[in-house]
């Protein structure tokens, strides 16, 4: 086995994905969702949606994501700079 622990064995570290969290309080819906680093959205974790087509139709609608056509039959969704750049707010309940 190797010696992890010899210098020229430097981790490298790389970017993989970031997941943002997307809920509607109120209404106590909402979606955790990864995208990588080519805006593709790679996995959506939804909550309180009667199915993930609704999530999809969902984020679109508010312009956090967008069909990409791939290919000539397949489309993929990809996340908007909308998405990626939304303003934080600080939860009050802290």
């Amino acid at each position: 086995m190797e010696d992890i622990w010899k210098d020229e064995n430097e981790p490298e570290v790389s970017f993989s994905e970031i997941v943002y969290a997307v809920s509607v309080p109120q209404l106590r819906i909402g979606a955790r969702i990864a995208v990588d680093s080519y805006d593709l959205i790679s996995s959506i974790d939804s909550w309180g949606f009667a199915k993930l087509a609704e999530v999809y139709e969902w984020l679109v609608e508010w312009e956090l994501a967008y069909w990409k056509a791939i290919g000539p039959e397949d489309s993929e969704l990809f996340a908007t700079n909308k998405l990626k750049t939304h303003k934080v707010v600080a939860n009050d309940d802290d």
